[in-house]
């Protein structure tokens, strides 16, 4: 798992966030933070076994994007993250991502990882968005990933997805976009009704980051 600190301005405030399959910070560079220290988690190949403390900070809010949601889960149910002073928040996600009730389909899945090439993993790209906009604003800062690398992590979700994390129950709240056709909606919120999980739902695809300027206004919309 790569760690990536986007801003560090001494603030007692920390946004952890888990990114979703194949990213990196290239698409959200874009967002500013003014209250909060930021990190971010990518590429889960391989997996910490040791405690993430972040000891300096007084509140900690924990927000998992897309396959992140369920790494954010996996972490919680093995005591890898510290949760003290934390909230947990979830943004297009379950913990069963591979899943026909509460994720993306086996046979979808399966298909993607058969078809998944070099310039295959295009139209995943496309697919993450209703605005073809924002899809060219995406590809003018994807991530700088190596193919090889993404389709590592890749298969090693599939594996990490045995794991059964789904007793846990932690999130206070989730956003779920309206045109995601990635995990579709109906199953985030099948996911979200049998967790007692709360959740907002916003006009969007599946990455909705372009529709913020900043890492306080995507906290606010779990919080204001």
């Amino acid at each position: 798992m790569q760690e990536c600190w986007l801003y560090r301005i001494n603030s007692d405030k920390l946004i952890v966030f888990y990114n979703g399959w194949g990213m990196d910070e290239n698409p959200f560079l874009h967002l500013k933070s003014d209250e909060y220290d930021v990190v971010m988690f990518y590429d889960y190949s391989s997996l910490p076994e040791k405690k993430i403390i972040f000891q300096e900070y007084k509140n900690i809010f924990h927000i998992g994007f897309s396959f992140g949601v369920f790494i954010m889960g996996l972490l919680f149910q093995n005591e890898i993250i510290n949760i003290n002073n934390s909230n947990f928040f979830l943004i297009n996600g379950s913990f069963k991502m591979i899943s026909k009730d509460y994720g993306i389909h086996p046979k979808i899945f399966e298909s993607t990882l058969e078809n998944l090439s070099e310039t295959g993993v295009i139209p995943f790209y496309k697919n993450m968005f209703f605005d073809k906009k924002e899809f060219q604003i995406f590809m003018n800062n994807k991530p700088g990933r190596d193919f090889n690398d993404q389709l590592r992590e890749l298969l090693r979700l599939k594996e990490l997805c045995e794991s059964d994390i789904f007793s846990q129950s932690f999130v206070k709240s989730a956003l779920i976009c309206r045109w995601d056709k990635i995990i579709f909606p109906i199953a985030q919120k099948k996911f979200c009704n049998e967790k007692s999980i709360s959740y907002k739902e916003i006009d969007s695809g599946h990455f909705p980051f372009f529709m913020w300027k900043s890492w306080d206004e995507v906290l606010k919309e779990f919080i204001a």
